[in-house]
């Protein structure tokens, strides 16, 4: 079902479904860079976007993208289907991290516990990792242990060429556990025939190799891609090691039915230097991640889409290094240490996880006369094999991935979801949209759904205003973990939050401005937390959570053609800024009270020649909220930071090479985590050619 467009300078405007009665628009002006790497990535004011012919994936340039598709991605999302925000990595920094690429969406912040990309927390407009739903070309992909795991996505970043950020305020989700928003990564879909390999090396022995070949029969295409990555870490205990395998098959018949197919697989080890406590640096996590997803679509005056998935993630948490420390009886012993929590308690042993997600949707979809409406119900199942999560097991299970393992602890839950809405044709550039939707979880109850009004004239400016209550289930690490600086707890309920936003956008000619207000008022808010006088977090639901944000951004993008063009592709600056109150302001958060509560970026895209470029970029962030060095409460440092990329490109060869953090400026992150300081990376890109999408 494609959709039908107009192009107007470097903006596309979605007018209709093919044989629907409502439209759905692209955002305009959407240009927010939250991100240390912020230069490494071009920034599309487009909902989504294919790619020309003679381009490389990672062009820079919007305005030389000649058409738009919506992806599969947004299918899980009701009314409307738009993105605040798309961007695709340009090809001179290809050697980046995806995932952790979504950090340039508007209002998302990585929480990066080392380089490369191999381990992040996502968040969302200052929620926490599991308050952010995650998208793969459709697909859930959150996971039931824990949001630690979110971004371990078993796919490989040469296959990944959008991402894209929904609001929980502005639209209207029908997607369960989008308590703040949703972040969705589409892959890439090719027509004709194609291979790409990608080489790159950077600092501290980053190494990285990929591979893709994509093949089209007929109605059918194929991708198949591999990747592999090593490095040694930039401090002690941050070496890793990454391999990934990823499959896509689609088959559009002469009918339009669109079947799509997808699989994955991700082996992963790093050391976890201070990644979850700093009281121990000697942390190393194994991770292995597969998944598997089925869907079709029908099209017509009503439109069926039926959808299958599962995912499996095993995690092997050492506190104390294996290879570091070796056991010897019943401890753990390393040049004479003793691996202990505190004298006289000693480390038992490394824990195990095993978790399952399997789920099933149907979505049926209409016009009527006044608009078109959808519905469609849901039900996932999340399990758990775990040394150290869930109830007790009268029979232990041996772990298939472990030599003399057995999880003693297991636990379940189900979720059944149905929504139900409607979308109003554009009447004199009003549109209404409305949904409910419910759930049922444990046995109760949990009412959500919302609406939204928009206005947009000439397609110079739009303003809307938009309400949505969402929810979220606990992890099984928020209900049952228990560690010498973590506690669980078992009685948590469903977090509720509602979800406003009013934004504006305007373009002039190549100018473009945005701003968008929003508010969060959470209620059962799961955190985890503590007394200031106490090491350990617990987990608990917050009576209240008021978060308040606005972000506000401006571009120019000059025409191709003109004169200024000629030295310009892009400048733009953004500004981002949150404030968070909750109700209990004795304890000390881990996550709702440490966000981003400002954030400045300033962005330049230069062009030297037809082939060569540079981009730069600045960033400025103060952080609130406090990590523990030493027994000692320590306050977040503001940090300031400028990245450079230079690049050339042709049709079928690409060259990078890139310095992040140029100043060395000292970063820290998450629980007081050093960052690299300056870094470099470099690499080539060689394709055969061929047409694609």
């Amino acid at each position: 079902m494609q959709a039908q467009v107009r192009k107007s300078g470097n903006t596309i405007w979605f007018r209709r479904w093919t044989g629907k009665n409502y439209a759905v628009f692209a955002s305009l002006g959407k240009h927010i860079c939250i991100s240390v790497l912020a230069v490494s990535y071009s920034l599309i004011s487009l909902q989504s976007f294919s790619q020309q012919d003679k381009s490389q994936a990672g062009d820079i340039a919007a305005d030389t993208l000649p058409e738009v598709e919506i992806n599969p991605d947004e299918s899980l999302l009701a009314f409307p289907v738009q993105a605040i925000q798309s961007i695709m990595p340009p090809v001179g920094f290809s050697s980046l991290s995806k995932p952790e690429a979504a950090e340039l969406l508007p209002g998302v912040d990585i929480r990066q516990r080392g380089n490369q990309g191999i381990q992040g927390d996502i968040q969302y407009r200052g929620g926490s990792p599991e308050q952010c739903a995650i998208l793969l070309n459709g697909i859930p992909m959150n996971d039931a242990q824990t949001g630690h795991h979110n971004l371990n996505l078993p796919v490989p970043d040469i296959c990944i060429d959008r991402l894209s950020v929904y609001s929980a305020g502005e639209n209207i989700l029908t997607l369960p556990g989008a308590y703040n928003g949703v972040i969705s990564y589409t892959t890439r879909q090719h027509t004709g025939n194609r291979m790409e390999i990608r080489l790159s090396g950077g600092s501290f022995k980053m190494r990285k190799a990929e591979a893709m070949a994509n093949l089209s029969m007929g109605n059918t295409h194929s991708t198949l891609a591999y990747s592999t990555e090593q490095g040694a870490g930039y401090r002690f205990n941050t070496d890793f090691n990454a391999e990934k395998l990823y499959y896509r098959f689609g088959l559009i018949t002469k009918k339009d039915y669109n079947f799509q197919f997808q699989a994955g697989i991700m082996n992963k080890s790093f050391g976890a230097q201070g990644f979850y406590s700093n009281r121990f640096p000697s942390q190393f996590e194994s991770i292995k991640t597969g998944f598997t997803s089925a869907s079709l679509k029908t099209n017509g005056k009503i439109s069926l889409q039926p959808m299958l998935y599962w995912k499996r993630n095993h995690d092997r948490f050492e506190l104390f290094r294996e290879s570091l420390y070796t056991r010897q009886g019943n401890y753990y012993i390393w040049d004479g240490d003793t691996a202990a929590y505190a004298p006289g308690v000693y480390y038992p042993g490394h824990n195990y996880h095993l978790s399952d997600k399997l789920g099933a949707s149907l979505q049926i979809e209409g016009s009527m006369r006044l608009g078109s409406w959808k519905a469609g119900i849901s039900h996932s199942y999340d399990h758990i094999l775990s040394s150290v999560l869930g109830e007790n097991l009268e029979n232990p299970v041996k772990d298939r991935f472990e030599d003399s393992v057995y999880f003693g602890k297991a636990a379940n839950q189900n979720l059944s979801h149905a929504f139900a809405g409607f979308g109003t044709n554009n009447i004199k550039g009003f549109r209404i949209q409305a949904m409910a939707n419910v759930i049922l979880h444990g046995g109760v109850l949990i009412p959500g759904g919302g609406g939204s009004i928009s206005y947009m004239q000439a397609e110079r400016y739009r303003i809307w205003l938009g309400v949505n209550r969402s929810y979220r289930l606990p992890t099984f690490t928020e209900l049952y973990y228990r560690s010498a600086t973590s506690m669980g707890n078992s009685h948590l309920q469903a977090e509720t939050a509602l979800n406003g936003e009013l934004g504006f956008t305007l373009k002039y000619k190549s100018f473009e401005m945005q701003n968008r207000i929003f508010i969060i008022s959470g209620h059962n808010t799961i955190d985890w937390v503590r007394q200031p006088d106490e090491t350990v977090y617990t987990a608990m639901n917050h009576i209240s959570l008021l978060s308040l944000g606005n972000t506000l951004s401006a571009m120019l993008t000059p025409v191709p053609g003109t004169k200024v063009a000629r030295y310009l592709k892009m400048a733009a600056i953004t500004y981002t800024y949150l404030h968070k109150e909750k109700y209990d302001r004795g304890v000390i958060s881990a996550y709702s009270l440490d966000y981003l509560r400002h954030k400045i970026t300033a962005r330049l895209d230069t062009p030297f020649s037809t082939h060569f470029g540079a981009n730069f970029s600045f960033t400025y962030t103060v952080r609130n909220g406090t990590y523990t060095l030493n027994n000692v409460e320590q306050a977040y440092p503001s940090w300031s930071n400028v990245d450079v990329a230079l690049y050339y490109q042709s049709q079928r060869l690409s060259i990078h090479c890139a310095i992040q953090n140029i100043f060395a400026a000292e970063q820290v992150d998450f629980g007081g985590i050093a960052l690299p300081g300056r870094w470099f990376t470099a690499g080539i890109s060689v394709n055969t050619g061929g047409r694609q999408k």
